[in-house]
């Protein structure tokens, strides 16, 4: 009388459990097309969770299925390869979404110690390195280099006939001087 009891105890569990399920489908999963549902998806890893998830319910209840038909009483069914293969699909999305959150969390990690090392090296009020004064003015261009540099050139020049003119004119109202120094 005893098994009685706990037979139909876990009978009810299961009635229960399945309602729950199907419940739960209905509203969730079932409610669209798996296409609606991956067209939803805003990364690739919430694509890979949502046909990892459709795969595994699809194996389980299959697996379900056969247990309680009897079947799979040893659990040889190809089902188990499958369930298996699906395990590993979800146990990497899970891999590649911890590291997908190490590598946000490492340069997260990365920014805050560049600026951390730059407010110790220049202190807390940060300047620009290159001040507004040194905007101001004219800018040149390589080519304004070359003409600036053919300019003092002939500036030169210009000095030195400028020097040679004023030479020769001296020269010149020397030997006036002289002349009229001893005309007298």
């Amino acid at each position: 009388m005893d098994d009685i009891d706990t037979v139909k105890k876990l009978l009810v569990s299961l009635n229960h459990g399945v309602d729950e399920i199907e419940t739960k489908l209905k509203s969730g999963m079932l409610s669209r097309s798996l296409l609606n549902h991956i067209q939803g998806a805003k990364t690739p890893l919430e694509k890979v969770d949502l046909y990892n998830n459709y795969a595994y319910v699809i194996a389980s209840l299959y697996f379900v299925l056969l247990k309680t038909s009897g079947e799979n009483k040893k659990n040889e069914h190809p089902i188990m390869q499958e369930l298996n293969r699906v395990k590993l699909y979800i146990e990497r999305a899970k891999k590649a979404a911890t590291k997908e959150e190490n590598t946000e969390e490492f340069k997260r990690k990365v920014a805050e110690a560049a600026e951390r090392h730059v407010r110790n090296q220049l202190g807390e009020k940060i300047e620009p390195a290159v001040s507004k004064l040194h905007f101001e003015g004219k800018h040149t261009i390589f080519g304004d280099k070359e003409d600036k540099e053919t300019e003092k050139s002939t500036k030169k020049r210009k000095t030195d006939s400028d020097d040679s003119k004023d030479l020769k004119k001296s020269k010149t109202k020397h030997k006036k001087s002289k002349e009229s120094k001893s005309k007298k």
